[in-house]
């Protein structure tokens, strides 16, 4: 099932949202263009699902138990069960979607591994009947059975997890925002057809950086390849930053997409 929005309703959308939440705020970006901007796109729309930590919040501090969180979730079983609302869905090998610069054919995420996750666990300390704190899943009223998957996924390792779903969009772009969720569910629409979503959503400075994910070498990977001239060094810096935010585990990338505007 896609979403098709014309031009008109992209920027209409942009404003009210807007008025509600900032221009600072995450929102897709079909739904957050600057008042008055064109819509870029015009067509399919390049996208990521994903399950994102706020990594300075407890328990998700620990990258050992983050990893244990990307361990845990099976995003082949994901795509399995909720392809099919999603416009060209596949399984999220990393962070840049196909049709934008840097994407990595290659890429390769955490693997889908239960015993690695609970040995993961184990080592953060959350093993033999000391389970993680309990979890707050946040997430749209629209992505609550993607939600309950992942959850059904975190429990079977020894998470205890509530999903809540918010039935305002906008209440969970606040929230978000504000950093105050542990654990969410949400997707990011890209903007230009130049976007990068490892520079967008984790550069530490970013606005967008909704996880408060810091790495000073992914920083200057991130600077370094905004400044390079030649083509190659500049997809080569940003496809090593999204390896490293990978091993990091910020987030775990779900599912790529898109979104048609026409």
């Amino acid at each position: 099932m896609s979403t098709v929005l014309t031009r008109r309703q992209w920027l209409a959308r942009s404003a009210r949202v807007l008025a509600g939440a900032g221009a600072a705020a995450w929102v897709p970006a079909w739904m957050c263009a600057p008042a008055g901007a064109q819509a870029r796109f015009s067509g399919a729309v390049p996208a990521v699902l994903y399950l994102g930590m706020g990594v300075q919040l407890t328990p998700f501090t620990d990258p050992r138990l983050r990893r244990a969180v990307a361990s845990a979730v099976n995003r082949e079983e994901v795509l399995r069960l909720f392809g099919r609302d999603f416009r060209d869905a596949r399984a999220a090998m990393g962070i840049q979607p196909p049709g934008l610069p840097a994407h990595n054919p290659s890429a390769q995420p955490l693997p889908y591994d239960v015993d690695r996750a609970k040995a993961l666990l184990a080592e953060a300390g959350f093993g033999a009947g000391q389970a993680p704190p309990a979890v707050e899943l946040w997430t749209s009223a629209g992505r609550a059975r993607v939600a309950e998957a992942v959850r059904a996924d975190l429990v079977k390792v020894g998470f205890t997890i509530t999903v809540r779903s918010l039935a305002n969009f906008s209440d969970l772009v606040r929230l978000v925002r504000g950093g105050a969720a542990r654990l969410f569910l949400i997707g990011w629409v890209a903007d230009t057809p130049q976007d990068i979503f490892a520079d967008i959503l984790f550069h530490s400075t970013s606005q967008a950086n909704h996880t408060r994910y810091a790495n000073p070498e992914v920083d200057r990977l991130l600077r370094e390849a905004a400044q390079a001239a030649d083509p190659e060094r500049k997809v080569k810096a940003y496809q090593e930053a999204e390896r490293l935010i990978v091993q990091d585990a910020p987030v775990v990338p779900l599912l790529f997409y898109t979104v048609a505007v026409r």
